[in-house]
């Protein structure tokens, strides 16, 4: 297991450097869209994956440096929650804007993650996060994102219309059953009415090609069905089955993993979308975000998925201690692809947690600077990344776009202005 020991180890040495004094930092690379211009924390859902591995790592080894990653995490966090319980810049890929969702959700899931260990070895600060949750569970996520007539909560809190995403439901549930057990209350009717609208999403054509799968968002995207989030809805009814123990949820989880298995390549890398009309969009093909597909397919067969891994995505880890985001299929890769990010970064995080072994103890780090060169608004740039920043550098006119660590904006020279923000 010294692979995976030291693959922790790198990784974690990196999100040390992503690490501000205020919170997990850095520009964001997603399908959706980029956030490169504010780098500052973002209380999304980073947190999520960094909070749920860091307590699974404890759980197991007792570190008190892990124990310390925790604690400085909780201890950020709090400072960003508005008096509705909501939290600023928790849109990702669209920071700083607030409200976002699954990331508040998520956040909150991975917050409980920590809680279950405050609860035997510090009761002030479980009091604490539990006032935290409960906060936003009765002040936003009831208050505004519940739908009574879809039976499900929202995307959004102010919109035109009701737009309403199954995967951001699904984790949304994991958040309801941890607080089942924190708060020792019952939520089992926004958990069933919640999973009722999960599984209505899927697709029961044995004949479609989209079979198993959950389309992205009722009346908006309903034709597309992306296996990444297929993975996150599966954890979501996982969860929620804790609770509700139905056959039905059983069954219709097996299809939905059967769909992700049918759109992975032979080296184990998921499809990005496919359409109800059989069209697939096959990159860019997820690396670090991938961790919540191998963890949600982990379950199902261990070895198998621990191989996968070792061979196909252990190699991928950059010298940095991250994982790039995606692969596509350029030549030169875009700048895109190859930045890495603490929002997926996490679930990769999360997933290599879990095969960490009882009282292991972590590798020392062993990391260097990265360079690569990069494709970008239709420029080859040099992409070096080193413990204080990622530069995209244009070395023919000597000019930089530095994505400094510690800062919360990014630092673009003149010359490069109406590139940067065309």
């Amino acid at each position: 297991m010294n692979k995976i020991t030291q693959s922790i180890s790198n990784l974690l040495v990196w999100f040390d450097t992503m690490n501000t004094n205020d919170g997990i930092a850095g520009p964001v690379s997603h399908y959706w869209g980029n956030c490169f211009d504010y780098i500052g924390p973002g209380f999304d859902w980073r947190y999520e994956g960094y909070f749920i591995a860091l307590s699974e790592i404890y759980k197991k080894n007792k570190s008190q440096d892990i124990l310390a990653k925790l604690y400085k995490a909780w201890n950020d966090v709090k400072k960003a929650q508005y008096e509705n319980g909501a939290l600023r810049c928790s849109h990702f890929q669209a920071n700083p804007i607030n409200y976002g969702t699954p990331h508040e959700p998520a956040l909150f899931h991975g917050l409980c993650h920590f809680s279950d260990i405050l609860k035997y070895i510090d009761k002030d600060s479980f009091e604490e996060i539990k006032s935290f949750i409960k906060k936003y569970l009765d002040n936003f996520l009831f208050k505004y994102l519940w739908n009574p007539t879809y039976g499900a909560f929202n995307d959004w809190p102010f919109s035109v219309r009701d737009l309403v995403t199954p995967n951001k439901n699904a984790t949304i549930l994991e958040l309801l059953v941890d607080c089942v057990d924190i708060f020792s209350k019952d939520y089992t009717d926004y958990i069933l009415k919640t999973t009722d609208f999960l599984l209505k999403c899927q697709e029961l054509d044995k004949n479609s090609p989209v079979y198993g799968g959950i389309f992205q968002t009722y009346n908006k995207y309903q034709d597309m069905y992306f296996p990444y989030y297929n993975a996150r809805c599966i954890l979501g009814l996982n969860s929620a089955n804790k609770i509700l123990n139905k056959d039905k949820i059983k069954t219709q989880t097996l299809l939905i993993a059967d769909f992700i298995k049918r759109n992975m390549d032979n080296s184990g890398f998921s499809s990005q979308i496919v359409k109800k009309n059989g069209d697939v969009i096959s990159t860019p093909k997820w690396i670090a975000g991938a961790g919540d597909i191998l963890d949600v397919l982990y379950d199902f067969d261990k070895e198998k998925i621990k191989k996968l891994f070792l061979d196909n995505y252990l190699p991928l880890q950059m010298c940095s201690g991250a994982f790039s985001t995606s692969i596509d299929d350029n030549n030169i890769p875009d700048f895109e692809s190859v930045l890495p990010v603490a929002g997926w970064n996490d679930k990769m995080l999360r997933f290599l947690a879990r095969l960490l072994p009882e009282q292991a103890l972590l590798s020392k780090a062993e990391i260097s600077d990265f360079n690569k060169k990069v494709k970008w608004r239709n420029k080859i740039w040099n992409y070096k990344e080193d413990n204080s920043k990622i530069a995209l550098i244009q070395e023919r006119i000597g000019a930089a776009i530095n994505f400094g660590k510690d800062k919360n904006w990014t630092e673009v020279p003149e010359e490069l202005i109406e590139t940067f923000y065309y």
